[in-house]
């Protein structure tokens, strides 16, 4: 067998272990287990971050690897230990800001593993994602700060040059929270979409997670930023496809209102090619005729697909590839789908100037942590903290 081969027995196992009903998962890792690959199977499983996934399955297969099965014990238990903290946290941010009248809402981590995986720890997450509306923003930040919270973030000149839409806060039992004013981090990023905040935490809906009732996006919100976050990602993880399907069969958003959502939020050229990824990949339900309309342009659609085939996004060993850059900086119209190529491919040579100017944080890849490195002081925060509160982001004309 070439190591082609046995690479594909293991995206295969991948896929049949993410995909909802997880149907023929247990004679793929058979296929697996008889090549003596359990060891690459965890590290595929661990880059795509699906390992709550594999680990319901891997147990059952005769012949497991005692090293394996002993690592996945060890996940487990400290899965549902980490989970439990970052609940006890998510309970106190909501006291913290119900108390202090400032409208807020969760998404992605515990509200999906709740909504959409059975049992919710299956579906692996490390931090809090918490959004509160632009106007309130530096108000929630200093209750936060008063409540024992701490402001992880100190580069406070690349925050404030790149208008950064999130701030990073470590809560009381040290659960990391990106705590958000938008969807999108980057202003860059921000000007080529057009995500309405203020209809955004309007239509939110209250969902229980674990005893605790909270706001959240609502289906149809949720599952077009599933799509979205994905995109701007690289679309490569078999987690990001795995929300993204279980969004479309368990709580079925109508295709009406999603079409119309996303090319609300001028996404939907990168909705569709998530959508259409996830059907190819997980064997999602997406009729042809959404993506269609998502997309109306055939050369997009056909170029997107042949990258993906080409190289595949669900790869067990991971590289970036033109298909993961395609998602990441696809638009609606070929403009802005310039322009966000051309930041894409400028931006080592940024950051090496950048570097070499001394501008602290400023590393190779965006993978750095720059944002922890002390740059600008308490100035800076403020002048940023003001700008939050006292600018409005144009909006776009759809």
């Amino acid at each position: 067998m070439t190591v082609a081969q046995r690479d594909n027995d293991i995206t295969m196992a991948l896929r049949a272990c993410t995909r909802l009903g997880g149907e023929g998962a247990a004679e793929a890792i058979e296929r697996v287990g008889d090549a003596g690959r359990f060891g690459d199977l965890l590290d595929g499983a661990v880059r795509h971050r699906v390992v709550g996934l594999v680990s319901r399955v891997l147990p059952a297969i005769p012949r497991m690897d005692a090293d394996v099965q002993a690592t996945l014990e060890r996940y487990a238990i400290s899965q549902a230990a980490h989970q439990l903290r970052v609940l006890d946290d998510l309970r106190e941010f909501a006291r913290t800001m119900d108390d202090a009248g400032i409208v807020w809402l969760t998404f992605k981590g515990p509200v999906v593993a709740r909504l959409l995986y059975a049992p919710p720890t299956a579906r692996g997450y490390q931090d809090l994602d918490l959004l509160v509306p632009r106007g309130q923003f530096r108000r929630a930040i200093e209750t936060l700060e008063a409540s024992g919270a701490e402001v992880l973030d100190r580069n406070w000149t690349l925050i404030g040059r790149e208008r950064r839409g999130q701030l990073h806060v470590r809560l009381r039992l040290g659960t990391i929270a990106d705590a958000h004013w938008h969807l999108l981090n980057r202003q860059s990023v921000r000007a080529t979409f057009h995500v309405p905040m203020d209809r955004i935490l309007a239509r939110a809906r209250m969902v229980d997670v674990a005893g605790i009732t909270v706001p959240t996006l609502d289906p149809v919100d949720t599952l077009v930023h599933l799509c979205l976050h994905a995109a701007l990602g690289g679309g490569d993880r078999l987690a990001w496809l795995a929300d993204v399907e279980r969004a479309i069969v368990i709580e079925r958003p109508p295709w009406d209102e999603v079409t119309d959502r996303a090319r609300e939020w001028r996404s939907g050229a990168a909705t569709a090619a998530i959508l259409r990824r996830t059907r190819d990949v997980l064997g999602a339900p997406v009729p042809e005729s959404v993506l269609r309309r998502l997309d109306p342009s055939p050369v997009r659609r056909a170029l997107g697909a042949r990258l993906d085939r080409r190289w595949p996004p669900d790869a067990p060993h991971g590289a970036h590839s033109l298909s993961t850059i395609w998602t990441q900086v696809v638009r609606d119209g070929p403009a802005d789908t310039t322009v966000a190529a051309v930041r894409r491919a400028a931006r080592p040579a940024t950051n090496a100037i950048r570097r070499l100017r001394g501008e602290p944080g400023i590393e190779a890849h965006e993978t750095s942590g720059a944002v922890l490195k002390p740059s600008g002081g308490e100035n800076a925060k403020r002048e940023y903290l003001a700008w939050v509160a006292a600018v409005t982001d144009a909006p776009r004309t759809p």
